[in-house]
């Protein structure tokens, strides 16, 4: 059995006694506790297959609330949520996992995350052996519930299999994660994040060692290896203290910010300071610590749904500072700070305008352009290229005919926009743009830039 509850549990050699055990129950009652539900489930109602998924889960289960949750379910006989918990896997596939926290093979807990790294851990072994064991992997996470603790665990799988891991030391960005395999040449990276969703959601991002979203064939491939690896490894204990595990945090945000000022600052800071003031929120998530340093809160309190582009509702209390302090624009990120709204005050009606995520595209495609041809006057317009997906606006595509730069278009999704942006730099253009209709954008016209959406850089072009 894997020693996979003491990544966030500790581990006593007797009963802890304890009430409400949590997250400190020892090993003695979490066996207890298996032990309990497994004589629950003996005499329940259920059927032979159920009856035979609980007990798999219930062995391989050495988290305590979640055994608590299982045991709970077969208490009641809860035939219906035990079989939405054990009766399928939660699907891997081009965006990771995302799901409810919970007990069983369709949510997500310590032991999908632990099956999960294990399959993309064994898939890279495989497909790029050389950089893994060289390069190693990097690992972030966001502010939601047990985002640390999943972190953590995945790192551990790595460790394991004496694998070096760029392990982030605080919630950071996604975008920071997509740096980290890019700025490292790591052979790939895991974002633990459930990026807009609500609260009970968390979720595993996967990128490829080229810093991008993984796209087919690595999706199917890692799932493949995921389910030919379900019986867990021993894990060591404490990541944190291996020689095998570093922050990178210092580097990728001297790198992050060094590129931003050197790519996207096209106004004397003087200027800046002059501007009309402006309301931001980060809709309690990770990104404010990256425009000025604060903590996310994990259950979004005035949020049920923490998604910017819901626009009305969500923006409501940022609506309130705004008017509070004279601000006529909102800036947003969402939680994991790599999309970005923006709301305008109309100077007549006293209205806000929330713009889509098209109206954001185009506006931003502008200035760069502009703030491009200003300095590059004698550079050939052709050289530079932006891209949308085949679901956003056709007006980038129409600009690009008026002003005679290259206009390239990609299937939905930032993993498509990413890699084709690399294909097309490697081919000695300047990717200049990209953006999607959902509130994405990305700015990858530098060598070595981050191949993904980008929220918080958009507060700051």
């Amino acid at each position: 059995m894997a020693m996979q509850a003491q990544i966030s549990q500790q581990v006593t050699s007797g009963p802890c006694r304890l009430r409400s055990p949590g997250p400190q129950a020892c090993s003695y009652c979490i066996k207890q506790h298996v032990q309990k539900a497994r004589l629950k489930f003996s005499v329940a109602a259920l059927s032979p297959s159920l009856q035979q998924r609980c007990d798999e889960w219930l062995a391989l289960d050495t988290d305590f609330n979640t055994v608590s949750e299982a045991s709970q379910a077969i208490d009641t006989e809860n035939e219906a949520l035990l079989q939405d918990c054990l009766g399928q896997r939660l699907a891997f596939g081009t965006a990771g996992l995302r799901g409810i926290m919970g007990f069983g093979f369709n949510r997500m807990n310590q032991v999908v995350v632990q099956q999960t790294t294990q399959g993309f851990c064994k898939y890279l072994q495989e497909q790029a052996g050389p950089k893994l064991a060289t390069q190693g992997v990097a690992i972030g996470y966001d502010g939601r519930h047990h985002s640390k603790e999943f972190a953590h665990l995945a790192a551990a799988v790595f460790v394991s299999q004496n694998v070096r891991v760029h392990l982030f030391s605080e919630v950071v960005p996604t975008p920071f994660v997509a740096g980290a395999v890019t700025y490292k040449g790591c052979a790939g990276g895991i974002m633990i994040t459930a990026s807009h969703n609500p609260k009970q959601y968390n979720g595993y991002k996967v990128y490829w060692g080229n810093g991008c979203q993984i796209i087919p064939p690595h999706d199917v491939g890692i799932a493949a290896a995921i389910d030919a690896q379900t019986e867990l490894w021993d894990l060591p204990s404490d990541v944190t203290s291996s020689e095998l595990v570093k922050d990178p945090l210092h580097m990728v945000t001297q790198r992050y910010y060094y590129a931003l000022q050197q790519d996207l600052s096209f106004r004397p800071r003087q200027d800046n300071c002059k501007a009309a003031p402006v309301v931001y929120t980060p809709l309690h998530g990770v990104g404010l610590p990256w425009v000025q340093k604060a903590l996310p809160d994990p259950d979004f309190p005035t949020l049920t749904f923490p998604n910017p582009e819901e626009g009305p509702g969500v923006l409501d209390l940022a609506f309130a500072t705004a008017r509070a302090h004279g601000a006529k624009l909102v800036l947003a990120n969402d939680p994991d700070a790599d999309r970005f709204a923006a709301a305008e005050q109309d100077p007549q009606t006293g209205a806000w305008r929330i713009f889509s995520g098209n109206e954001i595209g185009i506006l931003l495609a502008h200035w760069l352009w502009c703030c491009w041809r200003r300095d590059h006057m004698d550079n050939d317009p052709a050289c530079v290229v932006m891209l949308a997906s085949a679901v956003s606006s056709k007006m980038l595509q129409a600009m690009a005919q008026e002003e005679r730069f290259k206009f390239d278009e990609t299937l939905t999704g930032f993993k498509w926009l990413g890699h084709r942006a690399l294909e097309l730099q490697q081919a000695g253009f300047t990717p200049l743009f990209a953006f999607e209709e959902a509130i994405g954008f990305m700015f990858a016209g530098a060598p070595g830039s981050i191949k993904d959406k980008d929220g918080s850089s958009c507060c700051l072009c």
